[in-house]
């Protein structure tokens, strides 16, 4: 319907092709938002920077590396490097498509580092399964005194539990609960799933009573908890 009705648009500009690729984004057609881009570079409007990273997020989705370099390239092109979220949308699409070399070098070359490029940097590592990587950049995180959100704390959870890290995951737990953060259906999870890795189940029990809202992944990671240590009474009363 938003295509439709925007090809009936009279006039077209910078603002309306940016609305109809964010949003083809955010349904999940990441094909008709790459086509968005170059249409509306054929039609003589340039993406500025609030069109370029749901262009990068379209190219990680797909893993087309060779559009995403594309892409890169017009930033270079254009100077947009020197924005946060171009820079930390370059970092994710690098994450997804495998290429963690190229992610680590805009991390690196960026100017400035919020929370949300700190993330896309430690996800990139988890996702690939670098996890000492993600703990060394979640730790320098910490050095340059930028607080972590959920995603972060998630995702540095995530690394220790792959890794049976236990220090540094209660680490974690311990800076969720000093940062004030609530459990949510994704910390919750995260947390659970760290202790039910390395076997303290009292732990996972404690955070799972603690937490505001439940999904249906909560509690499959509590019963798989349960099961894998053996204790499935416990599992059948959750059932």
């Amino acid at each position: 319907v938003a295509t439709r009705l925007f090809c009936r648009l009279r006039r077209q500009n910078v603002y309306s092709w940016a609305a109809i690729i964010g949003l083809c984004c955010r349904i999940g057609s990441s094909e008709e938002a790459l086509l968005g881009f170059c249409e509306m570079q054929e039609n003589g409007f340039l993406p500025d920077n609030f069109v370029i990273p749901n262009a990068l997020k379209a190219c990680g989705a797909l893993q087309l590396i060779g559009f995403g370099k594309g892409v890169h390239s017009f930033v270079l092109k254009m100077d947009f490097e020197g924005c946060v979220f171009v820079a930390s949308s370059l970092v994710d699409m690098y994450g997804k498509c495998g290429f963690l070399v190229d992610a680590r070098k805009v991390f690196d070359n960026m100017v400035e580092r919020n929370v949300v490029a700190w993330n896309s940097m430690i996800v990139s590592y988890v996702q690939n399964g670098m996890n000492e990587e993600a703990i060394g950049v979640f730790c320098d995180m910490r050095v340059e005194g930028v607080g972590p959100s959920r995603v972060t704390l998630a995702s540095f959870l995530s690394a220790s539990a792959n890794l049976d890290a236990l220090l540094e995951g209660k680490q974690g737990h311990a800076i969720a609960i000093l940062s004030g953060l609530d459990l949510d259906n994704i910390l919750g999870s995260s947390i659970i799933n760290f202790y039910s890795k390395v076997g303290l189940i009292e732990e996972a029990e404690l955070a799972f009573s603690r937490m505001l809202e439940r999904d249906v992944v909560t509690w499959n990671l509590l019963i798989s908890c349960y099961v894998q240590r053996g204790r499935v009474d416990n599992a059948l009363n959750l059932c």
